[in-house]
């Protein structure tokens, strides 16, 4: 007749598969929702500045000090961070300024005038 392991041996053994299970489904979770949604400034322009490929210190602290201007709430950030990257460009940049103006700040351009006519 086959030894049985030990009562303590078994638990811990199914304990360790339920940790390794929950580990799993918790990176499978992290995998399908994507980046964490912060609705902070700091977490909104380092998705901006992700997505551009700026890496330059001062491009964040310039990225913060428009972020404040332009919202006012997490949601509307939160909301902001989890678009596209072409989007996220896009709402920062306009359509044509984005395409026109890679790798410079919003705020070293002039503004689009009225119609939808650019620079």
């Amino acid at each position: 007749m086959p030894m049985k392991a030990p009562l303590s041996r078994r638990l811990g053994v199914l304990l360790a598969l339920a940790a390794t299970c929950l580990l799993l489904a918790s990176c499978l979770v992290r995998m399908i929702q994507g980046r964490r949604l912060t609705g902070t400034c700091d977490g909104a322009c380092n998705h901006y500045l992700d997505c551009k490929n700026e890496r330059h210190p001062d491009a964040l602290d310039a990225c913060v000090s428009d972020c404040a201007q332009v919202f006012s709430d997490t949601e509307s950030l939160r909301a902001f961070e989890s678009l596209s990257c072409a989007n996220a460009v896009e709402y920062v940049e306009g359509p044509r300024q984005a395409a026109a103006h890679p790798g410079t700040r919003p705020s070293d351009r002039r503004p689009a005038r009225a119609g939808g006519q650019g620079e």
